[in-house]
């Protein structure tokens, strides 16, 4: 028997329905195929180091990373604590302050990394160059006019009417009126 024009329009939404689940799946197999790939789509923020003369190690923020010259990746932006160190030079040690670009600042960044990633890249670069240690402690006036101070009331010597560096000498007399009273 043949079959009744009902029987094949039930057929034909039977078809169509199984149609729409397979595309339904394709597509979100697609998604999550894709998700992966566009999540990736961030660019990439580096950190490049060097130092004159090269080979010096290098710690950020308290943790020993590598030597110069060095790329590293970074995740945030703010301060930082870079620090250089190289046998017969001055250790160099300095806040590095790393401002997020106007892509990456909020609201932008949305846009930028999360809805439409553009891939932007951040790449900075840092240039030391270390100053030869020549053995000699450097101690400005101030420093060493406070050490002094101290070594003199160590030993006990009198202080009164010695100045602190950066105050001005008062008469005895006068500072002893303010002690005694009139």
């Amino acid at each position: 028997m043949p079959p009744t024009q009902q029987e094949t329009q039930q057929e034909t939404q039977q078809m169509a329905r199984l149609l729409d689940v397979s595309r339904c799946r394709a597509l979100g197999t697609l998604v999550l195929l894709a998700l992966p790939v566009l999540a990736s789509c961030r660019g990439d923020r580096l950190l490049l180091i060097e130092s004159v003369p090269p080979g010096a190690t290098v710690r950020l923020d308290d943790k020993v990373i590598g030597r110069t010259p060095l790329e590293i990746d970074f995740e945030n932006y703010g301060q930082r604590r870079l620090s250089l160190y190289k046998e017969t030079y001055r250790t160099y040690s300095e806040p590095l302050v790393i401002r997020a670009p106007w892509w990456a600042r909020f609201p932008v960044d949305l846009l930028t990394e999360v809805l439409l990633p553009l891939g932007l890249d951040d790449v900075r670069s840092e240039r030391i160059v270390l100053v030869p240690d020549a053995g000699e402690v450097v101690a400005t006036v101030a420093t060493q006019e406070f050490i002094d101070h101290a070594l003199r009331a160590r030993k006990g010597d009198e202080l009164q009417g010695v100045p602190l560096a950066g105050e001005s000498p008062v008469d005895a007399d006068a500072e002893a009126a303010v002690v005694d009273g009139p």
